[in-house]
């Protein structure tokens, strides 16, 4: 009976220590639906437990002409670095991670700012 107890608390500390909470982009933390928010279309951003098949965060942010577009949540992606992109006349960040919280957008805002000082400096020299 001892030994069962004590696997038992191993387990749901390994399970637990397996979880990551991430953003996500909806107004249920329970569905794997994410929503795109953007000025317009602004809506709630819930926190999550990412486990089971997908335990790792994601967050996408990508610009077209003047808009910012932003979605979150949990993936099965690999893990990786913020990447940026640029697609067509706009920009294309993403970030799939695994510590809690990592897929807020101010893990991808230092380079936004940058890209939209830029941008607008460079349309006041021109």
């Amino acid at each position: 009976m001892r030994g069962l107890l004590s696997l038992f608390l191993i387990c749901s500390c390994l399970e637990y220590s397996l979880a990551v909470m991430c953003w996500q982009t909806s107004s249920l933390n329970t569905t794997d639906e994410r929503l795109i928010y953007n000025r317009e279309t602004a809506g709630p951003i819930v926190e999550r437990n990412c486990t089971g098949l997908k335990p790792r965060c994601v967050g996408v942010m990508y610009r077209v002409v003047d808009q910012f577009m932003y979605t979150g949540g949990c993936t099965d992606e690999v893990a990786m670095a913020p990447m940026e992109m640029k697609k067509g006349r706009g920009m294309y960040w993403k970030i799939v991670c695994d510590t809690d919280y990592c897929n807020s957008t101010s893990t991808i805002f230092p380079t936004i700012l940058f890209m939209t000082l830029v941008t607008g400096f460079r349309g006041f020299f021109m």
